[in-house]
């Protein structure tokens, strides 16, 4: 992801991320701790 955003912006290409949220209980297993996910979120 990070690649394809650089070389978008590269090029002058303005791309848009759509982030869904996902259920907490899922973050919190997979190590997403919610603090993260707030910061994610105001991006």
């Amino acid at each position: 992801m990070e690649l394809f955003l650089t070389v978008a912006k590269e090029l002058g290409i303005e791309v848009e991320v759509i982030i869904f949220p996902v259920n907490g209980k899922w973050n919190d297993y997979t190590g997403v701790s919610r603090e993260m996910r707030e910061e994610t979120y105001k991006k």
